[in-house]
């Protein structure tokens, strides 16, 4: 199975999906934009490691772990393109 197909057949079943939201717990409307870099964070990712977190049965570990640095960090892309954006837009419509 090359890189590839592992994030193909992640994506056919919902995989990113439904971890997002086991990890958020709350329904936002910016989530699907958080599963999209996700999927972008895997395809950049060394296809030979990727490959061995799958080998070791520990893909859903990893992918967690992903969607925990992009959603609670402060300074990950998600937090300054999309949750920063959101929060400012709210704050503006509140007003």
């Amino acid at each position: 199975m090359t890189k590839r197909e592992l994030i193909d057949n992640i994506a056919r079943e919902r995989l990113v999906e439904r971890l997002v939201t086991n990890v958020c717990r709350r329904h936002h409307r910016a989530i699907p934009d958080l599963v999209q870099m996700v999927y972008e964070a895997l395809l950049k990712y060394d296809g030979q490691k990727l490959m061995r977190i799958h080998d070791r049965g520990a893909l859903n570990f990893f992918i967690v772990r992903v969607i925990g640095n992009l959603y609670f960090s402060q300074t990950s892309s998600y937090y300054r393109q999309i949750r920063k954006f959101s929060r400012m837009s709210d704050e503006l419509r509140d007003e």
